[in-house]
């Protein structure tokens, strides 16, 4: 399942494109799921969170909201919760997701990756990190007409108390891929540019809600990645 951007349909479309493979599949539960994010710039990230909420189940958590907290905003230093993953079930039932990644998946796209493998639920494979936005706009139209645009905050991701940032660093691969032929690789990314705020400095050494994919899971994954003829860049460990 390819998405270019989230947009107010993206929700929709989702969930149409899975009930079609489940039927495709007779059925039965999906072996695996790859849900590519590459080129991904973002968009909506109120449809970033809702394609989360299909993956993550509240069973996971216990009904603890505060584990299942999965986007916070840092304002000044002030950590504000915005979202929890707590979504009905989990349409997939529990079956591995690959989430491919470059550095053009960016902002919603790159909030709801990392926001997976945060959570235990998807591995990330990329030739690199995503872009690294995370940051936090307003819109002020002046009374020439013309608009500014003003950064307030930032986005932060995770559990409460272990929060991550995504301004700055981006989303990480787990597993790294070998370029293609032809394949450009991003050179520069949010931290590059100029004026480009910086990173959260919010420790989250006393993190007590840890979570990580199961290695079965990660088996799956590199499976599903040499189904689709992409290479390691590097050996990976399973267990």
């Amino acid at each position: 399942m390819r998405l270019t951007t989230f947009s107010a349909a993206t929700d929709r479309d989702t969930l149409d494109a899975l009930e079609k493979l489940k039927a495709q599949n007779k059925g039965k539960k999906l072996d695996g799921l790859v849900l590519d994010l590459r080129g991904n710039t973002g968009g909506l990230l109120d449809q970033a969170m809702l394609m989360v909420s299909h993956f993550i189940s509240d069973k996971q958590y216990g009904g603890n909201r505060e584990a299942a907290i999965i986007l916070s905003e840092e304002k000044r230093g002030e950590v504000t919760p915005l979202a929890n993953a707590m979504g009905a079930r989990d349409m997939l039932d529990g079956a591995p997701i690959l989430i491919l990644v470059n550095g053009g998946s960016a902002s919603a796209s790159a909030i709801g990756a990392g926001v997976l493998q945060l959570h235990g639920r998807a591995t990330i494979a990329g030739v690199e990190h995503s872009f690294g936005k995370g940051s936090i706009q307003q819109i002020k139209t002046l009374v020439s007409g013309k608009v500014l645009r003003i950064t307030t905050a930032q986005y932060l991701i995770g559990s409460r108390g272990c929060e991550k940032a995504i301004q700055g660093v981006g989303v990480q691969p787990d597993i790294l891929l070998k370029p293609k032929q032809g394949e450009l690789v991003a050179t520069a990314g949010e931290k590059e540019l100029e004026h480009s705020i910086p990173t959260s400095t919010v420790s989250s050494a006393n993190c007590k809600y840890r979570f990580s994919v199961p290695a079965q899971d990660r088996v799956k994954a590199l499976e599903m990645l040499s189904a689709f003829g992409l290479e390691l860049a590097e050996p990976v460990k399973t267990q």
